[in-house]
């Protein structure tokens, strides 16, 4: 059993902020509960 998400979104406005700190914060905002789907092998 496991579950899976798939994510995908834009920054227009990166600015001066690495692609990691990027990440970090917005999969932080993520609610997995209610967004991923489960699955069995």
């Amino acid at each position: 059993m496991g579950s899976e998400l798939v994510i995908i979104w834009f920054d227009e406005t990166p600015g001066e902020r690495s692609i990691k700190d990027i990440i970090e914060k917005r999969v932080r905002e993520v609610d997995w509960d209610k967004n991923a789907q489960d699955f069995d092998y």
